[in-house]
């Protein structure tokens, strides 16, 4: 008989009443029966003074079988190790600014940058080899330059913030090109709100409603970020910015000229002029002011 295709009756697991409450003690039990619609498992206790008692638990609380549970408490041993070293996250423009380039470079749930209270600043990463390879830098050398950073069971290293924060300037370098248009577009959004006061509610959501820093801070966030781009990509994608707004001013400028020859009934010469530019003044000037 299953319980949720992954306990069985006579098995024994590892139990603890606060599943997330790292550190702490588990206990031997064994799966008696699964319970009503509540989804509760019945156990019965193996070990102590309580052995034989049976009680209801959670699934969440029976957290490994009971051949795993010393690979589980020594993970959460490192991990309590890692949330350690990872206080200096809190607060820090350095943290939003790893959040946002983890967020747009493209690695996805590969590297994961932790954000709630209790893991700010952690960060996992999955297929570490493969990921390293894209960002060009050894993250088992990186691994090794903190004594709290480790692979779990499961194959993922999980490095502390001061690790996380040097894989998030590596990976702003290296993803560049697709990070400093997201941070431009956050620009303009910021610009708007202070301007005008409109939100764009898709970007807040992209964003996190109510995560983000408020001016001045987020600027400071903005000026990191760029800072870890680099140099180079940063005065490209500037060029790039200027080359556009460029073409939407001679797009303007053709726009009023063309639309002052037809009023003076030289259409024919307007009509040449546009022919000559080879595209429409509007799709001109809608591709210089696209990001």
């Amino acid at each position: 008989m299953s319980f949720n295709g992954v306990m069985d009756a006579g098995e024994v697991w590892a139990y603890r009443e606060r599943p997330r409450a790292l550190g702490e003690p588990v206990h031997r039990v064994e799966v008696v029966k699964h319970g009503n619609r509540n989804g509760m498992i019945q156990v019965r206790r193996l070990d102590g003074d309580d052995a034989g008692l049976r009680e209801w638990a959670s699934p969440s609380s029976l957290l490994c079988p009971w051949g795993e549970a010393d690979r589980r408490l020594g993970d959460e041993r490192r991990m309590m190790a890692v949330r350690e070293a990872s206080a200096g996250a809190q607060g820090s423009a350095e943290h939003e600014a790893a959040v946002f380039v983890m967020g747009h470079c493209g690695l996805g749930r590969r590297v994961v940058l932790g954000r709630s209270k209790a893991e700010l600043g952690v960060m996992r990463i999955s297929s570490a080899a493969a990921v390293g390879k894209e960002l060009g830098l050894d993250l088992g050398e990186v691994a090794r330059e903190h004594p709290a950073a480790f692979t779990d069971g499961h194959g993922v290293l999980v490095v502390p913030w001061p690790m996380a924060v040097a894989v998030a300037r590596q990976a702003a370098c290296a993803f560049a090109e697709a990070i400093l248009p997201e941070l431009e577009r956050e620009e303009r959004e910021s610009r708007s709100r202070s301007l005008y006061g409109w939100e764009d509610p898709g970007y807040l959501r992209a964003r996190g409603a109510g995560t983000e820093q408020p001016e001045p801070g987020r600027t400071r966030v903005r000026e990191l970020v760029r800072e870890w781009c680099g140099a180079e990509p940063v005065e490209r994608f500037d060029e790039l910015l200027a080359l556009r707004a460029e073409v939407v001013r001679l797009g303007g400028l053709i726009e009023r000229a063309v639309t002052a020859l037809r009023q003076r009934g030289a259409s024919a010469t307007a009509a040449t002029i546009e022919r000559d530019l080879g595209v429409p003044i509007s799709t001109l000037m809608d591709a210089g002011r696209h990001r």
